[in-house]
């Protein structure tokens, strides 16, 4: 423990660091990345020196190193590493940011060209440019992520057609499968079946939170497009799941979605947690409140934060 006398709950360190609290957990109790303090009922307490601790091994595990292989470096290792000098709430931080998403913005760009002219090689080079040079997790926040919203809106507003659309589906579910390969999933890890339900035909949205749920732990099942209630409460209890994703992207506005998330919200247990997300998913809001269903139509982090949150671990 530092010297410090300043000391933070959980809260606040997942507040400053915009990690999850189950990630610090895990770095902690896997990797003995920090060691915290603890009150008299067992509470932990962070100093600042590793709340810098925990921003700059958030930064470099974005970057596409392993928490595993930097979880024992020291601070000049690791911010060497980041190469931006201290780590506080400042210009340093922000700074590193958005120049990781001017980068991602450059390389989706790159992406959105080759699916434009049904260019699969080019495509899949850009893709591949944007994981060496942002890291595994960077490309999925920031190439993946905003290639799959810019795909959706282009369909929808007629720039593209659907083909492009499935075409760029087919590169990306290639792509995404092969760089989950590496890393088998914990056989300890929760289930997480993933789909769009019926009428959702965009299926990228759901192609990436099941990729992204591998990189998390979880035994990740992607369904497919356009799969009814039935089908996939069928897939959950087989597993069976902790929890099932859906991604609604187009209409905003279908009465018969409505049934099917009804339906499907009776056909699964009570401890099967219901995740919605997608740019249409917040149409749905009042039948996804009715049956409590979380609904996550922001950024892929607040995807990962609710998967994180899901993830039981002991303290």
């Amino acid at each position: 423990m530092s010297g410090s006398t300043l000391l933070h709950p959980m809260k606040v360190v997942a507040l400053r660091t915009g990690l999850s609290p189950h990630v610090i957990r895990v770095w902690e109790r896997r990797y003995r990345a920090v060691t915290p303090g603890r009150t008299g009922t067992h509470r932990r307490l962070y100093s600042e020196p590793e709340i810098e601790r925990l921003k700059l091994l958030q930064l470099a595990t974005e970057a596409g190193h392993s928490i595993g292989t930097i979880a024992h470096l020291d601070m000049e290792a690791l911010r060497n590493l980041v190469g931006s000098g201290r780590m506080d709430d400042g210009p340093p931080l922000k700074k590193l940011r958005d120049e990781r998403q001017m980068v991602g913005r450059a390389f989706v760009e790159r992406c959105l060209e080759n699916t434009a002219n049904l260019d699969r090689a080019g495509l899949e080079t850009a893709l591949q440019d944007g994981s060496l040079a942002l890291g595994q997790q960077g490309v999925l926040l920031h190439v993946v992520a905003p290639l799959a919203e810019a795909v959706g809106a282009l369909w929808q507003n007629g720039t593209i057609g659907v083909a492009h659309e499935h075409f760029a589906s087919a590169v990306l579910r290639t792509f995404l499968g092969n760089m989950g390969r590496p890393f088998a999933p914990r056989e300890s890890g929760p289930h997480l079946i993933t789909a769009t339900p019926p009428g959702q035909l965009h299926e990228l949205g759901a192609l990436l939170v099941a990729a992204m749920a591998a990189k998390l732990g979880w035994q990740s099942t992607y369904l497919g497009a356009c799969l009814s209630a039935s089908e996939i409460a069928s897939a959950a209890l087989q597993k069976p799941a902790r929890a099932v994703a859906l991604s609604i992207v187009y209409p905003a506005d279908d009465p018969q979605l409505e049934s099917e998330l009804r339906q499907l919200r009776s056909l699964l247990p009570a401890n099967v947690a219901l995740l919605v997300g997608g740019r249409a998913a917040a149409g749905y809001q009042r039948v996804l409140n009715e049956i409590g269903a979380t609904c996550s139509a922001g950024a892929l982090t607040d995807f990962m934060d609710v998967l994180n949150a899901l993830q039981p671990i002991a303290s």
